[in-house]
């Protein structure tokens, strides 16, 4: 120990050592590149050695999974149980601080250490949501590898299958989505698993532009929501869903409303890991269509806010800018609404393949310039992200086309508008 002062007192006169910050004592390299210097120059085997003798340490003095995870990360893969456990360990930490990429790289390495074959189902979930809120493709491809793993539990399978759905509609894949939904919900032995998957068909056949049959649907949705009280979140989506139906089919408001609030009565949140925030949000924008925006943006906020809570910034948190934006829009606070509508969009640009909410915010974004007049910022708008070129398989709002001929209208392009408004119209007939 005297010898160790003495060479500290040494490296501190050099200026090599100097104190970190706070009150712990422990110490830091007074530049990077000299930390960097001396790192390169230990032997590769040393290296090693030195990290895993570090995480152990790290572990032993219970400073936290995290910073025993920075050590593995640099040790090379042997199938240790212990370090795959810290891993998943510092990723939960990481996950619930809001910083999935640092959880994806952990749980990464934790699948390639390997895991026991009985834990390798739960890591490959447990990866595909670290990647959901940035890169939903990528989720797409871990889940279907669990899936293919054998003695899945249950809850795990379906915990899996609602992700795989949810990711597949979050890359405006809504037909697979439904189609991966129904035949869960036909599969499933368990009453509250067949209710759970029987809602995410409906929510994703719901908003599918393609659907072969909604009449059949609603119908089914609406003698399913008769039945039940609300007890458990499952029956509240369901009666969040029925709600949805019945104010996009004209039904009578108060009956809306009743079905809005009975869903909200126990609860519905945005940020449920085993459960999508669709519902909860498409409960929160009826309120605007049945003349109460004010509550509409209660709502909204509260959801938001848990989104930030939890440093979820990726497409729920996208759309609910971008929604949030659209009801100031209705209300004709156009400069709110073009404020929160650019974040919204902004947010959605950075995910990757997060169609559907670049949708919503887009169209959002035009109607909104239209209305204050920049019809040439709309069109730039429009150029930049190909928006007219394409239909998209999701139900957006407001619908893309819809917009787009608005925005021809405003250029005094009326026949190519009157084209294109035929169209829309004949395909909701």
């Amino acid at each position: 120990v005297e010898q160790a002062a003495q060479e500290t007192a040494k490296l501190r006169a050099a200026r090599i050592l100097t104190d970190s910050p706070g009150t712990g004592g422990n110490l830091e390299f007074t530049h990077p590149l000299i930390a960097t210097a001396i790192y390169r120059a230990i032997p590769p085997g040393l290296r090693v050695g030195l990290h895993n003798a570090a995480a152990e340490a790290v572990r032993a003095a219970g400073l936290g999974p995290t910073a025993a995870a920075r050590y593995l990360l640099e040790v090379p893969c042997e199938a240790r149980p212990e370090a795959v456990a810290c891993l998943r360990e510092a990723a939960r930490e990481y996950l619930r601080a809001g910083a999935p990429e640092a959880a994806r790289r952990a749980l990464a390495r934790a699948l390639q250490e390997p895991p026991p074959p009985e834990d390798r189902a739960a890591l490959l979930h447990e990866l595909a949501c670290s990647t959901f809120l940035i890169e939903p493709a990528a989720t797409v491809t871990h889940l279907r590898q669990a899936l293919t793993e054998p003695g899945l539990s249950p809850g795990l399978r379906a915990s899996i299958v609602y992700r795989l759905t949810q990711a597949l509609a979050h890359t405006d894949r809504m037909a697979e989505a439904a189609s991966v939904a129904a035949e869960e919900a036909h599969k499933a032995t368990d009453p509250r698993t067949r209710l759970r998957m029987q809602a995410d068909h409906f929510v994703w056949s719901a908003f599918r532009t393609d659907e072969p049959d909604s009449p059949a649907r609603s119908r089914k949705l609406a003698r399913l929501a008769e039945r039940l009280t609300g007890r458990t979140l499952e029956e509240r989506y369901i009666l969040g869903l029925r709600a949805w139906d019945a104010m996009v089919r004209g039904e009578a408001r108060q009956t809306v409303l009743d079905h809005a609030e009975r869903a909200l009565r126990g609860g519905m949140s945005w940020t449920d890991e085993n459960r999508g925030f669709e519902v909860p949000a498409s409960v929160a924008l009826l309120f605007m269509y049945c003349d109460q925006p004010r509550r509409a943006e209660e709502l909204f906020g509260r959801g938001i806010a848990e989104c930030n809570a939890k440093g979820w910034r990726g497409s729920h948190l996208a759309l609910g800018e971008t929604l949030l934006g659209y009801i100031h829009y209705h209300r004709g606070g156009l400069a709110e609404a073009e404020n929160h509508v650019r974040e919204g969009l902004r947010i959605a640009d950075r995910v990757e393949g997060a169609v559907p909410a670049q949708w919503f915010a887009i169209g959002v974004l035009i109607q909104t310039l239209l209305a204050r007049g920049r019809i040439a910022e709309a069109r730039q708008v429009a150029d930049d992200h190909a928006f007219g070129e394409t239909v998209p398989n999701a139900v957006i709002y407001p619908d893309p086309r819809t917009v787009y001929a608005e925005l021809l209208l405003a250029e005094g392009r009326h026949a190519e508008a009157a084209r294109l408004l035929s169209a829309v119209g004949g395909r909701q007939d």
